[in-house]
């Protein structure tokens, strides 16, 4: 993905590109006795928890 930093001026100052992804639980599936009761979020072990998605 790549994103724009503009200046005051309205001319981009700044491109980049994401050079990272961010996996959580963010939606609880329905219908999945397994998934846990409340999302998980930690920095240093990311991934998604059974039960749940990421949107």
């Amino acid at each position: 993905m790549c994103h724009r930093l503009y200046g005051s001026d309205g001319r981009v100052a700044v491109r980049g590109h994401e050079q990272a992804l961010w996996l959580e639980d963010s939606e609880k599936v329905s219908g999945r006795p397994d998934a846990r009761q409340a999302p998980f979020h930690a920095c240093a072990e990311q991934g998604i928890s059974s039960g749940w998605v990421d949107s």
